[in-house]
């Protein structure tokens, strides 16, 4: 993906992005190129940063992801379009944030990111 115009979707139209990958794949990157003024980023890892310092707690991902779910949905609903940047974007994690915009009419676009993990975030590169 090289440019905005090579993403599926429509920044005219709300749309659900659904951003996928492994850890270290540089996701957070994508997410940023595919924002505009009328579309916010749901980013568990946000969750995770302290004072700045990002410090994983495997005790709190079901927490913090539901809080993502939670915050996507709310953007939804006000009418913003979302990109869901997940720690580890899995398929188990996407129902929760599908069903609610499909339930309001609002397309999902799905992207898949395939770059060289960087083993960050304290992951090992393939560890899903």
């Amino acid at each position: 993906m090289n440019s905005q115009t090579d993403v599926p979707g429509s920044h005219n139209r709300q749309t659900l992005y659904i951003v996928e990958g492994p850890p270290g794949c540089r996701k957070s990157d994508v997410a940023e190129r595919l924002k505009d003024g009328h579309t916010v980023i749901c980013f568990t890892d946000s969750y995770f940063v302290s004072n700045g310092v990002y410090h994983f707690l495997p005790e709190k991902l079901a927490e913090y992801h539901a809080r993502n779910v939670s915050a996507a949905k709310a953007g939804l609903d006000l009418g913003f379009s979302v990109i869901v940047d997940s720690t580890d974007s899995r398929r188990w994690e996407c129902p929760e944030y599908v069903r609610h915009a499909v339930s309001k009419g609002i397309p999902v676009v799905f992207i898949r990111v395939t770059g060289n993990p960087q083993g960050v975030h304290g992951a090992l590169p393939g560890a899903d």
